[in-house]
């Protein structure tokens, strides 16, 4: 079983005004109609914003998808009749930036969203070419000349 991104959607998806990634599991896979019901209540000290859900304190901040990359919102339209099935997902919508919440805690950089962000920027430098100069200059710091 493979699963596929339909490239085409990509274009024609909408941009996502705001967009959150709550800490909690909802045991539903079709549509909510949230606009109707979700109203969130958030206060903003500087970088830290607060709120509930469900009765529940979260603390969260606001993350921006890094530079040359884009989030998206990623639907099924056809479920598979069996698990040996290719999937094929439609994005929906698109965004740059999204607000991330923790249970009971501030966020930190030490919270796995924020190390997955960060590792994209540790990647492009771990996997960028050395230049013949700079080559040598790697190999006098790794002597500790």
């Amino acid at each position: 079983m493979a699963t596929f991104i339909d490239t085409k959607s990509l274009q024609s998806s909408s941009a996502l005004d705001s967009c959150h990634l709550m800490p909690c599991k909802i045991s539903h896979d079709g549509e909510a109609k949230t606009s109707n019901f979700f109203h969130p209540s958030i206060k903003e000290e500087g970088e830290l914003k607060t709120g509930t859900f469900r009765g529940r304190p979260l603390n969260g901040k606001v993350l921006n998808v890094p530079s040359g990359y884009t989030g998206v919102m990623l639907t099924e339209p056809h479920k598979r009749a069996t698990e040996e099935e290719d999937r094929v997902l439609l994005a929906s919508q698109k965004f740059d930036s999204f607000t991330y919440w923790n249970l009971d805690k501030e966020p930190s950089s030490d919270d796995q969203i924020q190390r997955a962000l960060q590792w994209i920027d540790l990647s492009a430098v771990l996997h960028k070419p050395i230049s013949p100069e700079n080559s040598q200059d790697s190999q006098e710091s790794v002597k500790g000349k």
